[in-house]
């Protein structure tokens, strides 16, 4: 008797591919690349993170000291987590604008979910930006378990301090185009952070 093949068949869902820039199998972490960036047009700029190393609206921002700015990314499309105990890092330039002796940044990794933010983790960077330029490299330690949602969004804050200089003037562009007066004259500001595969 010949065999009956059924005329619908069922067709399984593929399940989601995240992206990752590297990754560490042994650690069993993903880690993505975020470039802070400016966008907007000028007298109304806004800032954002991105994924890809496209030119920015601005090579650099100039901020007083005491000031605080969000860069965020779009909202994922599906769930990932980050590990406590894990290591962030972000690489920065930038020099002072106005003013004289050393200058703090202080970094801020947040989850934020249906608009309520998580802080997980935060940094004062071990390095000064100077009047003769600064590049950087600042490590974060991930604090605390962060379980991001599809719809949640990963928040970046960048705070200036009170160091001793009137202004500073950061490298944002993710495509890295050239600013004469910044160490190798990078201006490119690069989040690197560490999310969970799913092996």
């Amino acid at each position: 008797m010949a065999s009956i093949v059924p005329r619908n068949i069922p067709i399984q869902a593929s399940s989601s591919i995240a992206s990752y820039s590297w990754t560490d199998v042994a650690s069993g972490l993903g880690y993505v690349i975020f470039y802070p960036c400016l966008t907007g047009t000028a007298g109304a700029q806004a800032y954002a993170m991105i994924t890809n190393t496209i030119p920015s609206n601005s090579l650099t921002a100039v901020w007083s000291v005491g000031v605080t700015h969000n860069f965020d990314t779009t909202a994922f499309n599906s769930p990932r987590n980050i590990r406590k105990d894990s290591k962030a890092y972000i690489s920065y330039t930038g020099d002072l604008t106005a003013g004289a002796g050393n200058h703090y940044l202080t970094f801020t990794l947040k989850q934020v979910s249906q608009g309520v933010e998580t802080t997980i983790a935060s940094t004062v960077n071990s390095t000064y930006i100077t009047s003769a330029g600064t590049t950087g490299l600042s490590v974060l330690s991930i604090n605390k378990e962060a379980h991001f949602k599809k719809g949640d969004i990963l928040r970046l804050t960048i705070a200036t301090g009170i160091a001793g200089a009137e202004a500073i003037t950061l490298g944002l562009d993710p495509a890295n185009r050239t600013v004469a007066t910044f160490p190798d004259n990078r201006s490119i500001c690069e989040l690197y952070v560490p999310f969970v595969i799913n092996l």
